[in-house]
């Protein structure tokens, strides 16, 4: 494992600790609804290990392999700030799991039915961007999106293009 890889898996390893975190109001793992055979506790589920496990660790896989290819990244503030920014894709995720989990038709949410969860609409009421804005989907959805999409961009030039193998 070279510095880069070092640096990078523990500066991921925060982020994705702390988006774990962030999920408790989501519900994304209620295995208490699941154990009782909640059909919509089951599709959080599978979404939520879709996007805040499978997708980051895919993403973490190629990353710390991108990082493999310069043998030895010298040690500069733009190089480690590169490694950072490489780091922070774990939001990106969180936020297309917020995103998709609010998607709702005829005002019943695909994953949690007509109503939601107490802490998530608290959270979503007291919004500092107001209420109308924290219930709709894109809001979530395109930033995240966008930022994982710019991380992987980011990634790849910047190991292949910028940094030479030694």
């Amino acid at each position: 494992m070279n510095d880069a890889q070092t640096i990078f898996t523990l500066f991921f390893g925060l982020y994705f600790a702390t988006v774990l975190g962030l999920t408790g109001r989501l519900e994304a793992f209620d295995t208490a609804s699941m154990f009782m055979g909640c059909g919509r506790a089951w599709l959080r589920f599978a979404v939520s290990v879709g996007l805040l496990n499978v997708l980051p660790v895919l993403y973490f896989v190629g990353v710390y392999h991108w990082l493999e290819i310069p043998s030895c990244i010298p040690i500069t503030f733009w190089n480690m700030l590169a490694v950072l920014v490489l780091s922070l894709c774990p939001f990106g995720f969180y936020r297309l799991c917020w995103g998709g989990l609010l998607v709702k038709t005829n005002k019943t949410f695909w994953f949690y039915g007509e109503s939601l969860p107490q802490a998530l609409e608290e959270r979503i009421k007291n919004h500092p961007a107001g209420e109308a804005a924290a219930w709709r989907v894109l809001p979530h959805l395109i930033p995240g999106a966008v930022w994982v999409l710019l991380t992987v961009a980011f990634g790849y030039c910047w190991t292949h293009c910028c940094v030479r193998p030694s």
